[in-house]
């Protein structure tokens, strides 16, 4: 079945969030770590920082904030106030995402060969929104699903959003294409009968993809997005129908 429909992932799919992040908190880091010694305290590691990064990732910055503060022995009403500081810092970093190299040009070839293109994404509505205008990727995106809109726990891999990204398509789910650089992406695309695409970005890939759980096999592995047309064109074409 030719696909008519293409979704996309944002973080570490048309963006490049695993980089910012990773700057955003060292640049929000560098401005409270001051602070923590004058308190007497001792900064957490390297190490904790990554692990907190793998843990809170982009879309919770004040929990990674307050156990990063936690760790290094910072008392509780400091802790309140550094942790809003480093986030306001990270929140503001993190709206500056620039896209991959391979996002605009791959949306400009849908739009050429008129495929709808759209949005399901985890986190806040206006933050999720506002990298798409910095990356220059907005006008090219129709409908936009993002976690906020749903209520607690119904972000991916929940099927609301993707059952409402389908009637926004408005094509069977055999003709809509979802690409993700999570598990969480490829088993929402797979329950809502989607077809699936990994791309192998960002955080979520420093370790291969799991091939024992039946949900989270994608039908299609990209190294990046440049990949993509010569998926769907041989997904397309009759053969493969």
């Amino acid at each position: 079945m030719a696909i008519s429909f293409v979704y996309f992932d944002l973080d570490d799919t048309l963006i490049d969030t695993t980089n910012a992040v990773i700057d955003a908190y060292a640049a929000a880091l560098a401005e409270i770590k001051p602070a923590v010694v004058d308190a007497g305290c001792e900064p957490a590691s390297e190490a904790i920082e990554e692990e907190l990064i793998g843990t809170f990732g982009s879309t919770m910055p004040d929990e990674y904030f307050n156990a990063w503060l936690y760790e290094a022995g910072v008392d509780s009403g400091l802790r309140r106030e550094l942790a809003a500081r480093g986030t306001a810092i990270f929140l503001r970093r993190t709206r500056e995402i620039e896209p991959f190299p391979e996002a605009k040009p791959v949306l400009e070839w849908l739009v050429k060969k008129g495929v709808g293109r759209g949005i399901i994404s985890d986190g806040r509505v206006e933050e999720q929104r506002a990298k798409l205008e910095h990356a220059g990727l907005a006008q090219l995106i129709g409908p936009v699903f993002v976690s906020e809109d749903y209520p607690v726990f119904k972000g991916k891999p929940s099927l609301a959003m993707f059952e409402d990204a389908l009637a926004a398509a408005k094509a069977p789910a055999g003709a809509v294409m979802y690409v993700g650089d999570q598990a969480k992406d490829v088993i929402g695309a797979n329950l809502a009968g989607m077809i699936s695409v990994r791309v192998l970005q960002g955080w979520a890939n420093r370790k291969p993809p799991s091939k024992h759980f039946a949900a989270a096999r994608p039908a299609h592995i990209i190294a990046n997005l440049g990949e993509l047309p010569d998926v769907i064109r041989r997904h397309s074409a009759p053969e493969a129908a």
